[in-house]
This record gives C-alpha cells, structure tokens and sequence, in this order.
C-alpha cells in the first residue's frame, strides 16, 4: 500500500524518473519500521524538498532509557536498514533516524533522494 501511494505521487508529479529509488527506500523504511512495531499504525510522508524527493517514515517505537539497550536498539535499526543505506549512497542521498524529545513518543527515519542522483541509479538499473 506504501509503494503504491508513493508510485501515484511521484507519477502524478512528473517524477516517474525517481520510481525505482524511491519505491526501493519506501519498501525498506516501512518493512523496518514494521518489524519494530507489529500491529502498529505507521506514518507516510513522501515531499518534494530541495531538486529532490524526501520519504519519511514514522513508527511508535519510543525511547530506551537504559543506554545499552539504546545503542542496540539504534544498531539493529541501523543493521535492518542496510540495503536502504546502499541505495542512498548510489543516489547520492541521505538518510537517518530522528529520535523523538523526552516528552514524545516514536522514531522517524528520513530519505533523501535528490533527482538526478535517483534517476541516474534507476537508469542504471535498465
């Protein structure tokens, strides 16, 4: 559902250029967030920022106070989103993990796909 809503955005937009990285990240960003939070509602947002497009995924995953287990939990993130990390790099992109404040609740991990990095890596893929 997640790929299908980004696939209508971007081709309603003009920008099928960018379809194959940025289904790529949006499968990626949304089957992690998934695995951490099962059952749980997951948020969407696809833009259009700076010559380029900019995926961001939000999941209710919240804070560890124990250090330890945060710098693991923030490991397996990082481990999970292997694939997605390679694909920025070929788009010349980037990406990552916003934590929330104290007060809030979740995790948002961000992509940024500039337009000719993206449509030269989807180009290759042809």
């Amino acid at each position: 559902m997640a790929r299908t809503s980004v696939h209508n955005a971007l081709a309603a937009h003009g920008l099928a250029d960018l379809l194959p990285p940025a289904l790529q990240a949006t499968g990626e960003l949304v089957a992690c967030a998934a695995l951490f939070e099962p059952g749980q509602v997951l948020y969407l947002s696809v833009g259009w920022q700076q010559e380029g497009v900019r995926i961001v995924v939000w999941d209710p995953h919240t804070r560890h106070v124990d250090p330890d287990s945060s710098g693991k939990c923030a490991a397996r993130r990082n481990k999970m989103l292997y694939l997605l990390a390679c694909v920025v790099h070929e788009c010349k992109g980037s990406w990552g993990v916003i934590r929330p404040a104290p007060a809030r609740e979740g995790t948002r991990v961000w992509v940024n796909l500039p337009r000719q990095g993206a449509a030269d890596y989807a180009a290759a893929l042809c």
